[in-house]
């Protein structure tokens, strides 16, 4: 956002397995902009829409920045569509939910989701 900042000093442990598509770098990046947004707070105004924006072009990707911000489960995806926009749904299943309902409507959702982005040509290819 272009503001001077004081200098940092910071260590991170990422205990996540790095090489293993767990998202250890998703993680990393969301740490990073949260921190950011955490010292930039009362000076700039960083809505979600943003900060996901931002995690996926540093990290090329939406599909583990997204739930790194947004926790639950996570769709994401991009689409050249709308200008390489950015998106995600985000479904939270209270702990008292039965494992079989959460299921099936996971498994709907990942459907609609599914289309959506063969419709849009959101997705692309692995990593």
């Amino acid at each position: 956002y272009g503001l001077p900042m004081p200098g940092l000093a910071l260590e991170a442990h990422n205990v996540i397995p790095h090489g293993r598509g767990l998202g250890s770098s998703g993680a990393a990046i969301v740490s990073g902009i949260m921190a950011a947004k955490g010292l930039l707070e009362g000076v700039v105004d960083i809505d979600s829409d943003a900060l996901l924006t931002l995690a996926t072009e540093l990290e090329g990707h939406p599909d583990n920045v997204a739930p790194a911000l947004f926790g639950g489960l996570t769709i994401a995806w991009t689409t050249a569509a709308i200008n390489y926009a950015v998106f995600a749904a985000v479904l939270y299943i209270s702990p008292a939910t039965h494992p079989l309902a959460a299921l099936v409507v996971a498994s709907i959702l990942a459907t609609i989701f599914a289309y959506i982005g063969m419709r849009y040509g959101a997705f692309r290819g692995g990593h």
